[in-house]
Order: structure tokens, then sequence, then C-alpha cells
């Protein structure tokens, strides 16, 4: 997938935070569409904006005090009285022990925070910072909060893993019995969620198991240094600023690992094959389910299609396309495609006929202006051309001319230089070769006048294959580039994300375009031109979310026209106000624009008593049949976390599943939440069941849902 990633923050493990990359900027190079682009929120300073104190109230209530009863009245202790403390645990109780923290509610955030965002005693950077908002006691061990730690020996989490599990090494320190501690000593971050895991470990209790019973022995050894680091931290300075430090403990899961997934299947994430149980939600596998069904295939023009790469396709060995499916052409868009010459598209003409055949072709951010060279523009318009008219054949034009090619391709186009005596075909690999005997073949077949069903795909399904997408649709349908962005996302309701080159290229070839277009007959082309709001878009739209929601930035924010053309009606601005609202040839009413004031991204101010307000102006808006648009400066933080509120409420999805439905609509614009909007939503999470009547119960714990966030992010990441 080409991804696009907004960076408020680096995301690495206990490392300093890596410098902010820069906005985008107009393209003036051939960008790789595999490396994300990060829009940029402060990291290496001091943000500048006052923070907003907490309100006296919270919406949600405070907890019922921790414990988590590990500390049973008839503990089995496996170590010597001469050693530290080790006790036994079997499956039915950590079943049991699990449930019953999933149900407990979380400390409010205003205890846990700025805690939980790292204060290295070095950092001078991050903990001035956040003393001077919040002196008394900041740096304080939380004492709200005891959970569980599940450590497998060994750390091969690819199998045999209970839910949550995580490996020894992100816990102790390579030397010595004792804990890491994961503050980061230098920056300024608000999102590290690669720390919330070893942050939290001292403070709950520790169960160490193994895959079998033959590796007992190990286990204990590895329960006795926790114990070790749990009694030094007890020592520690850390440990001193609790008032009564919590009595965390050391276990060994007796039971085989066999039956424990055998007896308590729901605690177990994968099998000891290997293969998800389903009994636990993975973050990467999710985002992908959404993706897929996001970007599912559909026809944007006659026997034309777009979507992403089917699974099929994929496989290794011999290519053969499903039953289900049946393209006749799939074309492949990617970074190092080339643009297809008349002679391999008039040699895929004649193999058609004997099945399903693939081309490749440049994706989005490739072409680039200014370009001299009239042959590129050539091609492309012959090969949009080509594509055309075989999937949509004209019976009386069918007749082949003289050199075996069909009406709708360039002539002029198919001469080749002397060294290229013969025409291009596809290896396995996708590269163009030579085939010699292709000229006297196709002089002497007739192709069938059979419409050609044709799929445009990239792996994202929404990324690569914009470019061409868009392209084949101006000539398709005769319709300039602004018109194609509209049409596309409307009245084919595709969510597609392209580059600020492609909005110059396509502009630039579209008199050329619907010149040659059958549709376009009628057009005045020497007439025509763009309207500003295209231009001042950054090559794509704001996302869709819901039908009645959508997610973007303040640029997008800032193009009133633009909103009105794809129906958005309405506008909640989360701490960044539009610099149109007074004006009144705009459009937009007053009552129509929500302002959300005093909510910074500084990782300090709530934004959870501003759920239900939003959420009543958006559901407002769904109701009277139009569509709402929020934003925030870059559209990943703030705006999305309201979002992620809406989704949760409106289909009813934990925040796991919530945050990964945004995260793929958000196309290759990755939201960045920080940490402390994270925990919010996690509790506006209770909020809703407690709504609906149903009994509270978190499908993933904090330190799961930071640890799979931060592995989510890291290929992103600069480390």
């Amino acid at each position: 997938m080409a991804t696009v990633l907004v960076q408020p923050q680096a995301l690495h493990r206990a490392t300093p935070p890596a410098s902010p990359i820069p906005s985008p900027s107009p393209v003036n190079r051939r960008p790789s569409p595999v490396i994300p682009l990060i829009p940029t929120c402060p990291t290496s300073s001091v943000p500048t904006s006052q923070p907003t104190p907490d309100t006296p109230e919270s919406p949600f209530n405070d907890p019922v005090p921790w414990p988590l009863d590990l500390d049973l009245n008839e503990k089995v202790r496996i170590t010597d009285a001469t050693e530290l403390p080790v006790y036994a645990i079997d499956g039915p109780t950590l079943a049991a022990v699990m449930a019953h923290q999933a149900s407990r509610p979380l400390p409010d955030p205003a205890t846990m925070f700025p805690w939980l965002h790292g204060l290295h005693p070095s950092n001078h950077l991050q903990v001035g910072f956040f003393d001077s908002r919040k002196k008394r006691h900041s740096r304080r061990t939380r004492r709200n909060w005891r959970g569980i730690t599940v450590v497998k020996l060994g750390g091969d989490l690819t199998k045999s893993r209970i839910k949550g599990a995580v490996s020894p090494q992100e816990l102790l320190a390579p030397y010595g019995d004792q804990f890491l501690n994961p503050d980061p000593p230098e920056g300024f971050s608000v999102r590290n969620f690669q720390i919330q895991t070893a942050k939290l470990a001292p403070v709950t209790d520790i169960v160490v198991y193994a895959e079998s019973q033959t590796l007992h022995r190990e286990a204990v050894d590895l329960a006795k240094r926790f114990a070790s680091a749990q009694a030094l931290w007890a020592c520690g300075s850390e440990s001193r600023r609790y008032r009564t430090p919590p009595p965390c403990s050391t276990y060994v899961l007796m039971d085989d690992f066999a039956d424990v997934a055998q007896n308590q299947p729901e605690l177990i994430a994968i099998d000891a094959t290997g293969q998800s149980t389903g009994q636990a939600m993975e973050f990467a596998r999710w985002e992908r389910k959404e993706m897929t069904t996001m970007s599912r295939a559909s026809e944007i023009a006659p026997n034309v299609w777009l979507g992403p790469t089917p699974d099929y396709f994929r496989r290794t060995g011999p290519f053969e396309s499903s039953e289900d499916d049946p393209y006749d052409l799939f074309i492949e868009t990617g970074e190092l495609a080339d643009i297809p010459g008349p002679r391999f598209l008039a040699m895929l003409d004649k193999d058609i006929e004997n099945g399903p055949q693939r081309m490749q072709f440049p994706c989005s951010g490739t072409l680039l202006l200014p370009s001299y060279n009239d042959r590129e523009v050539e091609d492309i318009i012959n090969t949009v051309r080509w594509i055309y008219y075989l999937a949509n054949p004209e019976p009386e034009s069918e007749e082949l001319a003289s050199d075996g090619v069909k009406p709708g391709t360039d002539t002029d186009m198919l001469e080749l230089n002397d060294d290229q005596p013969g025409d291009a075909q596809m290896d396995s690999d996708g590269n163009a070769v030579i085939r010699s005997d292709c000229d006297s073949e196709a002089a002497s077949t007739s192709p069938s006048v059979k419409p050609r069903k044709i799929l445009i795909h990239c792996n994202d399904g929404y990324t690569e294959s914009s470019l061409l997408a868009l392209a084949y649709y101006m000539f398709a349908k005769g319709v300039p580039a602004h018109e194609a962005w509209l049409q596309l996302h409307t009245i084919q309701n595709r969510n597609f994300f392209a580059y600020q080159s492609d909005v110059a290229y396509l502009c630039h070839i579209q008199g050329r375009l619907l010149h040659e277009s059958p549709a376009a007959q009628s057009l005045n082309i020497t007439e025509m031109s763009d309207p500003d709001w295209f231009h001042r878009i950054d090559g794509s739209f704001p996302s869709r979310i819901l039908p009645y929601l959508y997610l973007g930035n303040l640029n997008h924010a800032n193009n009133p026209e633009l909103l009105w053309k794809l129906g958005i009606r309405r506008v909640l601005s989360i701490g960044e106000c539009v610099n149109w609202k007074n004006k009144t040839n705009i459009g937009f009413r007053d009552r129509d624009v929500m302002y959300i004031d005093n909510v910074q991204d500084n990782g300090i101010d709530p934004l959870s008593k501003e759920f239900e307000r939003c959420l009543k102006f958006i559901e407002e808006g769904r109701d009277s049949g139009t569509a709402t648009f929020v934003h925030c400066r870059v559209g990943v933080s703030r705006s999305a976390s309201i979002c992620i509120a809406t989704v949760m409420a409106h289909l009813n999805l934990s925040f796991p599943r919530a945050y990964c439905f945004v995260r793929a609509r958000r196309l290759n614009v990755i939201i960045q939440p920080h940490l402390r909007f994270v925990y919010e939503l996690l509790q506006w999470e209770e909020v809703l069941m407690k709504k609906r009547g149903e009994p509270y119960r978190r499908e993933l714990e904090w330190t799961t849902i930071a640890r799979e966030i931060a592995i989510l992010n890291k290929p992103y990441s600069k480390h």
C-alpha cells in the first residue's frame, strides 16, 4: 500500500522522537508512493499554546479502586523460603482474573496523565512542559493502577500466544534483573505508545507461561527474575513516590498450553500451529479487512472496474483468475512500470482470445510536469483509447487493418527502432520482452467483438491506480479532470487517493484526452477552464468515513466550494477555525458551522467532554440528509478522535475496531490520536456500553492497544 503518513509524532520504541517530516510541498520530483507522507505537528519543541485547564467534572465515573485481586487466600508458593516468592496459577484462575480486569473501569485520565506520556528525569524538555502545567505529582507513579501482564517464555509470539502476552525482552533490562525504564531521555512526544507495556509492568502482577511443561523449570527461572525486578523496583525512587506500593506478585502458569487452549479457548490469541483463533483482535489484520471492504472492486465505466489486487493474483505459480471474477484483462499499476507501447497492445489484442491477460501501467504520483516527451503523452492517450475500445467494441469497426491493428490503436505509434524487430511481450515478472513472430500472426487473426471485462488494480485499491482510473474516466465519460474527480467520488462512490502532481498532469493532457474521446465531441475544449477549488486541493478530497461524515485538514476546511461540491453542508472545527465563517457568499449558514475551542493537540487538553456535543451536531446533519465535515489542523488527531467516537456510537463498535475503521478510510493519511485521546476513547467505550445497557467488558486492554498501535505505525517511523 502506498501510504501518506501524517506525523504529529515519530513513532519508535524507547528512543528519542524523530525529527518532524516537513509538510507536503508542491511536487518537484518523482515521489515514491510507498513512502508515507506525514503532515507535521510540533514534535521537537514545546507547544507554544497555553494548555487548557482540566474541567473540574469528568464525564466518567471514578473507577472502583484496584487491586486486581491475585492475592488469593491460599496462594501456592513454588519457590523456597530463602528465595523471592513466586506463586502458581492455573488456567481457570487466569481466565477469571483476565475477565475481571476487562470489566473494571480505567482510572480517570486526569490521574494517569501526564505520567503515561513518559517523564524521564533527563528529559528536561518534556518534564519542564508538563511540570509547568501540573506541578503536583506529575512524575509520581500512579497509585490507582493495578493490572496483569502475561509474559511468554522465549518471546516467540507467532504461536502459542495467550491474549495480551508479551516477550520478556519488552519488560526486563538486558543486564541484571530489573525493569526497563522506557521513558525517552530526550525529545518531546505525546504519542509514546511504544513505552506503555514496559511503563506499567512494575505496577502489575506478572504471569509467566511456557509452551509446554517440559519448559516449566525455565519458566520458573524467568519468574524469579521478574520477582527480583519487582523487589528492586519497590526499593527504588519510583516506588517511593507511592504512599503505599501495590503488593504486586509473580506467578507461573502451571497448566500446559494445550490444556489451556482446550479448556479456556477464550484466552488464546494464536494457537500452537501459528493460526489466529479470532479470540483476540489484531490491528493489522483488522485494518486490512476494513481496507478490503472499503475498496472492493466496482464498475466505474462499462466493463471497466477499479479495486484492490485480488488475493489469487498475489499467489505464486501459474496465473489463473477466479471464476467468481472473470476479468479478461488485469492492469496493475506500479511505481516501476512503463507506459505500454502500441505493439504490445496489439499483441494483447490477439493473446486475450486465449484467456485472461496482464499488463502494467505507471502508478499515481510518478508522471510529472513539465514533460517534453510527446511520445509519453501519446502512449497514454493510445493506451486509454485501447482500453476503451476493448471494453466497448464497435462491431461495424472491428475489421482489422492490414497490419492487424484495431482502429482504436494509433498506427502512427507502431514504429519501433531498427533494433526492435518484433512485438513487446510480458514475461512472468511483468517485464517487456521482444517476440519476433507476432506480426504475421496478428495479421491473420480476427479479434472477437465480445466486450472485455477489465480490472484496474493496485495493492490497496485506491492509491497507485488513481491516475489511470481518472484518465480513463475522463476519456470514457468525456469530462474534464475536475469533473472526473467529483464523479468518481460522488456518482461512482469510490474512495481514492491522488497526488497533487496527478492534478497537474491530467489538467495538462485533458485537452488531448477529450479531443480523442468519443463521449466529448460536443464539448468546446478551447473554452474549458478548471475551477479555482480544484487547483487548491492537494490531490485528494476529504476522507469519507461514513456517508454523512467526512474527515480532513484545515486546507480542506478553507476550501468551502470543494465542500459544497461534495454535498457537505455542515462543518465541525476542532481547535482550528475556518477563515471564511463570516463571509455571506459561501452558502453555509452560521448554525451549520460549529467551533470547538480550547482543545490543543498537546497531550493535556481533554477531548472527552466534547464527545456528546460533537455527536449531536453530526447527528443533526445526518438526520437532515446532509454530511458533516470534521477537521482540525492536519486531520489526524483531534478530528480523527471525534470521528472514532462517532463510529463507536453509530456502528456499535469497540474502540479497537472503530480505530481501524477510521484509519482505513483516512486512506493514505495515518491517523494519530495521541495517548490521552486514545485513553479517553477507551473510556468512551464504557460510556456507550452503559447507555446500551450492556455489561462493560473491554475487548483489549490499554497496554495491548498501545502496543498494537505502535506496531502498526512502526513501518512509517524513521527508526
